[in-house]
């Protein structure tokens, strides 16, 4: 009796079941008419979306070493290069050996050189030589005054030396120098070092007379100081050692 006081007039006849959903229905003030089932069904999906974020604490996957796999390829290319490259000087060092048979055939090239030549490079009488051939119209008279008179059909083309120009030998060369004093390296090197030093001397100084520029006099100055000093039978000794070598004598 004392319960039924407590409750209101319009609530007499309600079940006390009732009473409790109405008191749940009531702390949810938008959804009084929606069911416990469809209030689960709305919580589920914020569940849910919080299972869409574990994607995004997968990063490992960013950070996996793709980069690293790179290097891994790069590695071995770079051992390969260098096996190729390692074949092409095997490569090398077969041509080399052979070719080792050319230096042989360079050999006696070097020493199929002109007597004359070897002559001027192993002594000093050598050098001597060469320098008068090299200007000895400077020193040495040849071939020496002319002729009174020409040959009959016959013209001077240089000293010593005429051509036909009519007659049945037009054209012919006559050569009337004296080949035995001629400034040659054969009649040279016959000499002794005693007379040709001083014709080298004498060449130097007629040549420097007509020279006109400084750096060649000068240069002609020193090579005539170096014949100055030189030992005419220590010259003369090498010379006719290193002539009979070589056979010139």
């Amino acid at each position: 009796g004392n319960l039924a006081c407590l409750m209101s007039d319009s609530e007499d006849d309600v079940p006390i079941g009732q009473l409790k959903k109405d008191s749940l229905d009531f702390e949810g003030s938008d959804d009084d008419d929606v069911p416990l089932s469809k209030m689960k069904k709305k919580t589920t999906p914020a569940s849910g979306s919080k299972k869409k974020k574990k994607p995004l604490v997968s990063k490992p996957k960013k950070s996996t070493p793709s980069k690293k796999s790179a290097p891994s390829k790069k590695s071995p290319a770079s051992k390969k290069k260098p096996a190729t490259k390692k074949s092409a000087p095997s490569s090398k060092k077969s041509s080399s050996s052979s070719s080792s048979p050319r230096p042989t055939s360079s050999a006696p090239s070097s020493s199929s050189n002109p007597p004359s030549s070897q002559f001027y490079a192993n002594c000093a009488k050598g050098e001597v030589v060469q320098h008068i051939l090299r200007r000895w119209w400077y020193g040495i008279s040849w071939p020496g005054p002319e002729p009174a008179s020409v040959p009959t059909g016959y013209e001077l083309l240089f000293p010593g030396v005429y051509v036909c120009t009519s007659g049945a030998d037009v054209g012919a060369i006559l050569d009337t120098r004296d080949k035995s004093t001629c400034p040659c390296f054969n009649n040279l090197i016959k000499k002794d070092a005693a007379s040709l030093i001083p014709t080298l001397v004498s060449c130097l100084a007629g040549q420097m007379e007509e020279c006109e520029e400084d750096d060649a006099r000068a240069e002609l100055e020193k090579l005539r100081k170096w014949a100055g000093k030189l030992n005419a039978a220590k010259v003369e000794k090498e010379g006719a050692k290193e002539a009979k070598r070589l056979g010139l004598l």
